[in-house]
Protein backbone atom coordinates (compact mmCIF):
# COMPACT_ATOMS: atom_id res chain seq x y z
CA UNK A 1 0.00 0.00 0.00
CA UNK A 2 1.17 3.60 -0.52
CA UNK A 3 2.06 6.05 2.10
CA UNK A 4 -1.34 7.65 2.01
CA UNK A 5 -3.18 4.27 1.94
CA UNK A 6 -2.06 3.70 4.94
CA UNK A 7 -2.47 7.14 6.50
CA UNK A 8 -6.07 6.39 5.73
CA UNK A 9 -6.25 3.40 7.64
CA UNK A 10 -8.61 4.17 10.48
CA UNK A 11 -8.77 1.74 14.16
CA UNK A 12 -11.00 2.43 16.49
CA UNK A 13 -10.36 1.27 20.13
CA UNK A 14 -11.86 2.64 23.55
CA UNK A 15 -14.42 3.56 21.86
CA UNK A 16 -12.63 6.57 19.83
CA UNK A 17 -11.70 6.59 16.39
CA UNK A 18 -7.98 7.00 15.62
CA UNK A 19 -6.69 8.37 12.65
CA UNK A 20 -3.63 9.18 10.70
CA UNK A 21 -1.85 6.24 12.01
CA UNK A 22 0.97 5.69 9.64
CA UNK A 23 2.23 9.18 10.16
CA UNK A 24 2.71 9.08 14.26
CA UNK A 25 4.19 4.93 13.48
CA UNK A 26 6.68 5.36 11.06
CA UNK A 27 8.12 8.78 12.74
CA UNK A 28 8.53 6.77 15.80
CA UNK A 29 10.40 3.37 13.86
CA UNK A 30 12.31 6.53 12.62
CA UNK A 31 10.90 6.30 8.66
CA UNK A 32 9.77 9.95 9.12
CA UNK A 33 10.92 13.17 7.74
CA UNK A 34 14.34 14.22 9.16
CA UNK A 35 13.93 16.23 12.34
CA UNK A 36 10.66 14.79 13.22
CA UNK A 37 12.35 10.43 13.36
CA UNK A 38 12.22 8.89 16.25
CA UNK A 39 15.51 7.02 16.63
CA UNK A 40 15.89 5.48 20.74
CA UNK A 41 13.12 2.61 20.66
CA UNK A 42 12.63 1.21 17.84
CA UNK A 43 15.84 1.25 17.05
CA UNK A 44 17.42 -0.25 20.46
CA UNK A 45 14.11 -2.41 21.43
CA UNK A 46 12.18 -3.84 18.34
CA UNK A 47 14.65 -3.98 16.15
CA UNK A 48 17.50 -6.20 18.82
CA UNK A 49 16.12 -9.26 18.25
CA UNK A 50 15.25 -12.23 21.03
CA UNK A 51 16.63 -14.86 21.32
CA UNK A 52 14.94 -18.22 22.81
CA UNK A 53 11.54 -17.88 23.29
CA UNK A 54 11.32 -19.47 26.55
CA UNK A 55 14.30 -18.07 28.38
CA UNK A 56 14.08 -14.01 29.62
CA UNK A 57 17.94 -12.86 28.93
CA UNK A 58 19.65 -10.02 30.12
CA UNK A 59 19.54 -9.01 26.23
CA UNK A 60 15.66 -8.66 26.99
CA UNK A 61 15.90 -6.87 30.06
CA UNK A 62 18.73 -4.10 28.45
CA UNK A 63 15.80 -3.55 25.73
CA UNK A 64 13.12 -2.58 28.25
CA UNK A 65 15.05 0.51 28.98
CA UNK A 66 15.27 1.97 25.81
CA UNK A 67 11.74 2.31 26.80
CA UNK A 68 11.74 2.35 30.32
CA UNK A 69 14.35 4.47 31.74
CA UNK A 70 13.93 4.15 35.32
CA UNK A 71 15.32 0.88 35.53
CA UNK A 72 17.08 0.33 38.36
CA UNK A 73 19.92 -2.51 39.79
CA UNK A 74 17.19 -4.12 42.08
CA UNK A 75 15.13 -4.70 38.54
CA UNK A 76 18.28 -5.82 37.19
CA UNK A 77 19.14 -7.85 39.61
CA UNK A 78 15.75 -9.47 40.28
CA UNK A 79 14.92 -10.30 36.34
CA UNK A 80 18.18 -12.14 37.18
CA UNK A 81 17.09 -13.61 40.07
CA UNK A 82 13.34 -14.88 38.67
CA UNK A 83 14.88 -16.14 35.58
CA UNK A 84 14.03 -19.94 35.97
CA UNK A 85 10.71 -19.03 37.20
CA UNK A 86 9.82 -16.83 34.33
CA UNK A 87 11.10 -19.61 32.13
CA UNK A 88 9.08 -22.41 33.45
CA UNK A 89 5.95 -19.89 32.98
CA UNK A 90 6.83 -19.10 29.32
CA UNK A 91 6.95 -22.93 28.86
CA UNK A 92 3.32 -23.14 29.45
CA UNK A 93 2.32 -20.15 27.70
CA UNK A 94 1.84 -20.75 24.00
CA UNK A 95 4.10 -19.03 21.76
CA UNK A 96 2.07 -19.21 18.38
CA UNK A 97 -1.43 -18.03 19.22
CA UNK A 98 -2.54 -13.89 18.77
CA UNK A 99 -4.34 -12.33 21.79
CA UNK A 100 -7.39 -11.87 19.52
CA UNK A 101 -7.61 -15.55 18.83
CA UNK A 102 -6.76 -16.68 22.56
CA UNK A 103 -9.33 -18.77 24.34
CA UNK A 104 -10.00 -17.77 27.70
CA UNK A 105 -7.99 -19.84 29.73
CA UNK A 106 -4.77 -19.04 27.81
CA UNK A 107 -6.08 -15.17 29.01
CA UNK A 108 -5.72 -16.14 32.38
CA UNK A 109 -2.32 -17.33 32.31
CA UNK A 110 -1.23 -14.30 30.59
CA UNK A 111 -2.88 -11.94 33.26
CA UNK A 112 -1.21 -14.35 36.13
CA UNK A 113 1.81 -12.03 35.18
CA UNK A 114 0.03 -9.80 37.91
CA UNK A 115 1.61 -12.07 40.82
CA UNK A 116 5.40 -10.68 39.83
CA UNK A 117 3.81 -7.29 40.22
CA UNK A 118 5.14 -6.22 43.91
CA UNK A 119 8.97 -6.35 43.43
CA UNK A 120 8.82 -5.34 39.76
CA UNK A 121 6.01 -3.02 37.97
CA UNK A 122 3.84 -4.18 35.42
CA UNK A 123 4.75 -1.86 32.97
CA UNK A 124 8.32 -3.28 33.13
CA UNK A 125 7.68 -6.74 33.35
CA UNK A 126 5.49 -6.05 30.39
CA UNK A 127 7.94 -4.91 28.61
CA UNK A 128 10.43 -7.19 28.72
CA UNK A 129 7.84 -10.47 28.86
CA UNK A 130 6.53 -8.76 25.20
CA UNK A 131 9.78 -9.72 23.90
CA UNK A 132 8.77 -13.16 24.27
CA UNK A 133 5.27 -13.76 23.01
CA UNK A 134 4.68 -10.46 21.03
CA UNK A 135 1.78 -11.58 19.48
CA UNK A 136 0.02 -12.37 23.21
CA UNK A 137 1.59 -10.07 25.62
CA UNK A 138 0.35 -6.57 25.03
CA UNK A 139 2.91 -3.39 27.00
CA UNK A 140 0.66 -1.67 29.39
CA UNK A 141 1.57 1.74 30.39
CA UNK A 142 0.49 4.55 31.62
CA UNK A 143 -0.81 6.21 28.77
CA UNK A 144 -2.60 2.61 27.95
CA UNK A 145 -4.53 2.68 30.59
CA UNK A 146 -5.57 6.52 30.19
CA UNK A 147 -6.92 5.91 27.12
CA UNK A 148 -9.11 2.53 27.90
CA UNK A 149 -9.88 4.40 31.33
CA UNK A 150 -13.37 5.38 30.12
CA UNK A 151 -14.22 1.84 29.27
CA UNK A 152 -12.80 0.02 32.03
CA UNK A 153 -12.39 2.85 34.72
CA UNK A 154 -9.76 3.63 36.62
CA UNK A 155 -7.53 1.44 39.35
CA UNK A 156 -4.72 0.62 40.67
CA UNK A 157 -2.37 -2.33 38.68
CA UNK A 158 -2.77 -5.28 38.97
CA UNK A 159 -6.69 -4.92 38.96
CA UNK A 160 -6.56 -2.78 35.59
CA UNK A 161 -4.35 -5.17 34.07
CA UNK A 162 -7.19 -8.10 34.04
CA UNK A 163 -9.66 -5.78 32.57
CA UNK A 164 -6.96 -4.07 29.97
CA UNK A 165 -6.25 -7.64 29.39
CA UNK A 166 -9.92 -8.73 28.73
CA UNK A 167 -10.74 -5.20 26.84
CA UNK A 168 -7.98 -5.73 24.41
CA UNK A 169 -8.54 -8.86 23.34
CA UNK A 170 -12.19 -7.89 22.87
CA UNK A 171 -11.52 -4.70 21.12
CA UNK A 172 -8.69 -6.10 18.37
CA UNK A 173 -11.50 -7.82 16.52
CA UNK A 174 -10.86 -9.06 12.69
CA UNK A 175 -10.55 -5.39 11.90
CA UNK A 176 -8.62 -3.66 13.82
CA UNK A 177 -6.52 -6.98 13.74
CA UNK A 178 -6.21 -6.94 10.11
CA UNK A 179 -5.18 -3.49 9.67
CA UNK A 180 -2.44 -3.61 12.68
CA UNK A 181 -1.13 -6.16 10.65
CA UNK A 182 -0.79 -4.25 7.79
CA UNK A 183 0.39 -1.60 9.20
CA UNK A 184 3.01 -3.65 11.22
CA UNK A 185 3.92 -5.16 7.52
CA UNK A 186 4.83 -1.64 6.10
CA UNK A 187 7.06 -0.80 9.04
CA UNK A 188 8.84 -4.53 8.16
CA UNK A 189 9.36 -3.45 4.21
CA UNK A 190 11.04 0.00 5.31
CA UNK A 191 12.99 -1.62 8.54
CA UNK A 192 13.49 -5.51 8.59
CA UNK A 193 11.74 -5.46 12.33
CA UNK A 194 8.07 -6.31 11.69
CA UNK A 195 5.88 -5.22 15.21
CA UNK A 196 3.34 -7.47 16.05
CA UNK A 197 -0.34 -5.68 16.31
CA UNK A 198 -0.21 -5.61 19.79
CA UNK A 199 3.38 -3.63 19.10
CA UNK A 200 1.76 -1.49 16.87
CA UNK A 201 -1.32 -0.54 18.80
CA UNK A 202 0.89 0.39 21.74
CA UNK A 203 3.40 2.81 19.65
CA UNK A 204 -0.10 4.66 18.39
CA UNK A 205 -1.32 5.10 21.61
CA UNK A 206 2.15 6.41 23.36
CA UNK A 207 2.08 8.68 20.40
CA UNK A 208 -1.16 9.99 20.61
CA UNK A 209 -0.26 10.93 24.58
CA UNK A 210 1.76 13.25 23.27
CA UNK A 211 0.53 16.60 22.50
CA UNK A 212 2.10 17.20 19.81
CA UNK A 213 0.83 14.39 17.97
CA UNK A 214 -2.51 14.36 19.49
CA UNK A 215 -5.07 13.84 16.36
CA UNK A 216 -7.59 11.42 17.68
CA UNK A 217 -12.15 12.42 17.27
Amino acid sequence: MRPDELDNIVIRVGGRDITGNWDVLSRYCGMGPPGERETWAFAYYDSVPSRDPDTVTPTDVLAAASLHPGLTRADLAWFHDQRRDLGRWLENLPDDIALAAAEPSIVRQVADIGRWTGPVGLPLLTKVLHRKRPRLIPLVDVHTARWFAPVIGEDRWPQTWRRLLNQLRDEIDITNYVFLNTLGAAVAEETFSRPSALRVLDIILWMRGRPDTERAE
